[in-house]
């Protein structure tokens, strides 16, 4: 029974707890990143802005793009993505997709040019083997290509205020955590 009281008043609390305006949060969030940092910008009137991040002032950020200040109003993000590194398995799964795909069009479409005079069942069979060693061959060095690049790790920018939520418990139950930011 207590457990139960417990639950409701936790919710009680966090639904009475003023909430900062998202906008607000958001600035904060942005604001306290050290300048220069790429992030990634998305909202439903900006689709991605991406680049170093310049000053945050009032409800403006802006973003350097190249030798320009492109100025993005904080009210139309509704995700905010800090660069977090470089991974290079994920370059190289990145890499091999986009091999693998170029590749067995190129090798469907080459071994089905070169079986002309090839029965239908023939010439599905020839032209799926030509899809997997196309497949095969591109996928290998474009995957060995993107693991020397790399590809980009992002983190989400963290809000401030506060946060209700699922926590692991002790003796692996479940329970329900606040988060409180403190300034």
């Amino acid at each position: 029974m207590s457990r139960h009281l417990a639950f409701a008043l936790l919710l009680l609390v966090a639904s009475v707890l003023p909430r900062p305006a998202m906008a607000q949060e958001m600035a904060r969030a942005l604001d306290a990143l050290p300048q220069n940092s790429v992030v990634r910008l998305r909202g439903p009137e900006l689709r991605r802005v991406q680049g170093p991040i310049g000053d945050v002032v009032g409800d403006t950020v802006f973003i350097r793009r190249g030798s320009r200040m492109v100025a993005v109003p904080i009210a139309g993000i509704t995700r905010a993505e800090v660069a977090a590194g470089r991974d290079r398995v994920r370059g190289m799964l990145h890499g091999a997709r986009i091999g693998a795909g170029v590749g067995g069009v190129i090798g469907a479409v080459v071994m089905a040019a070169a079986c002309y005079s090839c029965s239908g069942s023939e010439s599905v069979q020839i032209t799926a083997a030509g899809l997997v060693i196309g497949a095969i061959y591109f996928a290998i060095p474009t995957g060995l290509v993107g693991l020397a690049v790399g590809g980009q790790n992002w983190e989400p920018v963290r809000h401030d205020g506060y946060r209700v939520g699922l926590v692991q418990a002790a003796e692996g139950r479940t329970g329900i955590g606040v988060s409180l930011a403190i300034p």
